[in-house]
């Protein structure tokens, strides 16, 4: 058969192959930041290449034997204070490709956080 053939067949395999894992919610995989030295104040920052998310998902996990803030940069919701053992999630609607945390502590001296945001 003829190479132009072969070649059509194989684009569209991975064009269905492509949108078997889209609708799967493949993509939709959480970005993982840790925070390790939790005595101190952080930003962490996000970014997808999707230019039109409409959601994320953030989920805070771990344990610090302080109490800290976490709040987004653009001020989208209202800050969250967390202490102790946290797991800890919210979801909301989101337009922008990037997504900013600050991250304050008072008086953490040990422990560690993981910030896991998930792109929609």
């Amino acid at each position: 058969m003829k190479r132009s053939y072969w070649i059509a067949i194989l684009l569209g395999t991975l064009a269905a192959v492509a949108l078997g894992l889209w609708v799967a919610g493949v993509f939709d995989r959480p970005q993982v930041q840790r925070i390790d030295n939790v005595s101190r104040p952080q930003r962490l920052v996000f970014q997808t290449s999707d230019k039109s998310p409409s959601g994320v998902t953030l989920r805070v996990r771990g344990h610090i034997d302080g109490t800290a803030i976490i709040t987004t940069v653009e001020d989208q919701w209202p800050p969250q204070k967390l202490g102790g053992d946290v797991d800890w999630a919210v979801y909301k609607d989101w337009f922008q490709s990037t997504c900013a945390f600050d991250y304050a502590p008072t008086g953490v001296t040990a422990g560690h956080l993981t910030l896991e945001l998930t792109f929609h």
